[in-house]
């Protein structure tokens, strides 16, 4: 008994059942982001999420610790990705850059763009400031993303529409706060 005890406990200790993910999150500070606000986190995101994206497994995590303002230029998050889903968790600040020249040029049409990802969960108690009155276009895009879950983000200054779905489907919102620019500068 004793035998088949510890090998049910071996079992259960090196697999993901019942017990939560045993994989652990890909924070974005072990792939070079600063966070300090200033300094261009985007390759750092960009590594993050090739590494999480081309890992197998059940759902992954892509962190954005608490404490930290990360500078993004706009990114694209392109799937399809190995695992069985992905999870965002912001707790965080991510930011836009302050200038329309640090943007990287005219054609581009969201910030941080996300297509081809099913089963994303993109949550936290994180804010995500586009700085929309600088630059007016997507802040957050999601293309042929299915069974998407977005919650509890503060989004604010979004440069154009906040949220932008397109051709996706399963698509659940809740708990967000959103808050516009009074104006445009």
């Amino acid at each position: 008994e004793l035998l088949v005890a510890t090998f049910f406990i071996f079992c259960i200790s090196t697999s993901n059942i019942g017990l939560g993910d045993a994989q652990k999150p890909f924070n974005v500070l072990n792939f070079g982001a600063v966070g300090d606000g200033k300094t261009d986190d985007s390759p750092a995101f960009t590594k993050a999420w090739g590494a999480l994206c081309g890992a197998s497994g059940g759902t992954l995590t892509l962190a954005v610790p608490a404490g930290h303002t990360f500078l993004l230029k706009p990114v694209k998050f392109e799937g399809p990705c190995k695992s069985t889903g992905v999870h965002i968790q912001v707790e965080g600040s991510i930011v836009a850059p302050s200038t329309v020249a640090a943007w990287g040029g005219c054609g581009i049409l969201c910030w941080l763009c996300f297509s081809n990802v099913n089963g994303l969960v993109l949550d936290g108690s994180g804010q995500i400031d586009g700085r929309g009155s600088l630059w007016w276009n997507h802040a957050l895009l999601f293309k042929n993303s299915n069974n998407l879950k977005l919650s509890g983000l503060n989004v604010v200054n979004s440069p154009r529409s906040h949220v932008y779905l397109r051709d996706c489907k399963g698509v659940s919102v809740s708990g967000l706060k959103i808050t516009a620019p009074r104006k445009q500068s």
